[in-house]
């Protein structure tokens, strides 16, 4: 989860490559939200969503296991 728009463009490097959740209403990096390593949750409920979904994907569980 951050808010720090050099985070979200660094998600699509190579070594990295990690989804996260953007805590903003819009985003100036929208290359990370379009090759799906970044979702713009908002500010509201859709944070809490958003994450529950983030929690639930198999590449997640694996990491928690």
């Amino acid at each position: 989860m951050t808010d720090s728009g050099g985070l979200q463009e660094e998600t699509t490097a190579p070594k990295i490559r990690k989804h996260v959740l953007v805590l903003r209403l819009s985003t100036e990096r929208p290359e990370s939200v379009d090759a799906d390593f970044a979702t713009v949750t908002g500010v509201e409920k859709k944070i809490q969503t958003e994450l529950q979904k983030t929690l639930k994907q198999p590449t997640f569980q694996k990491l928690l296991t």
